[in-house]
């Protein structure tokens, strides 16, 4: 979704940029990033539980190949 909303803005930036001054294309890049931040602060459970579970599929996956079946959390398998 993210890319189309992406793709979609990237398309009317190019058609419009002759029209329209680039303070304006500042202003709603500054305007995006802040969105954004607010974003994540409303959300910032969300933003743990995707971390937490990336966590426990690296240890499983790549941390415990490498280091001889010991895990991130130093228990042995």
């Amino acid at each position: 979704m993210l890319l189309i909303v992406t793709l979609i803005f990237l398309a009317i930036f190019h058609l419009t940029y002759k029209f329209l001054t680039k303070w304006v294309w500042t202003l709603l890049l500054f305007a995006i990033i802040y969105d954004f931040g607010l974003w994540m602060v409303e959300h910032w459970q969300l933003s743990i539980v995707i971390l937490c579970i990336l966590l426990g599929l690296y240890d499983h996956f790549v941390y415990a190949k490498r280091h001889h079946s010991k895990t991130l959390f130093g228990i042995n398998k």
